[in-house]
């Protein structure tokens, strides 16, 4: 499903850089608590898989103060990984 997210959003869309929030970051961000919480395997391995690299730079979307000041507040690092196509 991911090679076909990805090959959609290179092919279609022609972003060549796509973002992939960590569990941490996504959970946080979205609110998600409790037994509603995803697989943590999607955020770990499968990035791994699909050669996205690990960075702690934020996209453009998400580096606004509102953004930064939240994960700060929750103290959540700010990991993301990126893919460059």
């Amino acid at each position: 499903m991911l090679a076909a997210t990805v090959d959609f959003i290179n092919r279609e869309l022609g972003l060549k850089q796509i973002w992939y929030h960590s569990w941490e970051v996504g959970n946080y961000l979205t609110r998600i608590k409790g037994d509603s919480l995803p697989p943590r395997s999607l955020y770990t391995a499968l990035p791994k898989q699909f050669c996205f690299e690990q960075t702690d730079r934020l996209p453009g979307m998400l580096s606004d103060r509102r953004t930064i000041k939240r994960l700060r507040r929750g103290k959540i690092a700010p990991l993301l990984y990126k893919l460059e196509l």
